[in-house]
């Protein structure tokens, strides 16, 4: 029997770059969305531009509008890299106020 060891890898060359999203306190908003198995984003970034913590959640907008998951202070930038980045859907919502700009890229 052969063992096959290792690991997948995206063979996207260029990053994805949407337009800013805006996000408020209400409804939560899809940031990333879902990948095939096969071809898992390799990296994403999420820079919080607004004045308020962003709760960055690695499941889909429409479960719920919980404000939990991972903080992302104002200003503040965060990446996630293989391995250990989810395939499913992440979403983000505000923990105050009205709507701000959030930017991402993934590849």
């Amino acid at each position: 029997m052969t063992q096959n060891t290792g690991q997948s890898f995206n063979s996207n060359d260029v990053a994805t770059t949407p337009a800013p999203i805006s996000i408020d306190s209400t409804t939560a908003v899809t940031v990333k969305p879902s990948t095939l198995l096969e071809q898992p984003t390799q990296e994403f970034m999420i820079y919080n531009a607004g004045n308020q913590v962003l709760w960055l959640r690695k499941y889909a907008a429409s479960v719920d509008n919980l404000k939990k998951g991972e903080p992302i202070e104002p200003g503040e930038k965060k990446t996630f890299s293989l391995p250990n980045m989810v395939t499913a859907e992440w979403s983000a919502i505000f923990s105050f106020g009205g709507a701000r700009n959030v930017y991402t890229q993934y590849s």
